[in-house]
């Protein structure tokens, strides 16, 4: 039996940019594990050195569908599209592998349709075996590694 993982990010505050503002960049800070993890026990599958030969590639995908953080499971995901998605490169350590991503063309539909904020997913590019990348959550205990958004508008 293969277990995946996907993540789930949303952002509340993104509600209080008026739906009229140009976005003028958008950037999804994730911070990756310094050390190995209940969930991700060997760190990142792909960097120098890796047994892994094949690339763990992370797709940021635009949630389309509505869900509950104390409720969701791979059975009931919310749907998401990979429509403008923006990748994140293959992982250069095994840990430590911290990213800025280009969100803007995902910000900026959620903007103007704010009742479609349902926030982001992560999922690997090749859902595969031993693929793996990971970073710290908004429920870490250091709050300068939880994913953070930054949106600059006009």
């Amino acid at each position: 039996f293969t277990i995946f993982a996907r993540s789930l990010i949303k952002f509340e505050d993104l509600n209080q940019i008026p739906a009229s503002a140009q976005i003028v960049s958008a950037n999804l800070f994730l911070y990756g594990l310094t050390s190995p993890s209940t969930h991700l026990p060997m760190g990142d599958s792909y960097y120098p050195g890796s047994p892994y030969s094949e690339t763990n590639t992370v797709l940021v995908q635009r949630v389309t569908s509505s869900w509950s953080e104390n409720s969701v499971s791979w059975n009931n995901q919310p749907s998401a599209t990979s429509f403008n998605q923006s990748p994140i490169p293959p992982s250069t350590g095994k840990y430590n592998y911290d990213v800025n991503v280009d969100v803007s063309k995902l910000v900026s539909i959620m903007i103007q349709n704010p009742s479609s904020n349902y926030g982001f997913r992560l999922r690997l590019e090749t859902e595969k075996v031993f693929r793996s990348m990971g970073f710290y959550s908004s429920e870490y205990s250091d709050a300068s590694k939880h994913p953070k958004l930054v949106v600059v508008y006009k």
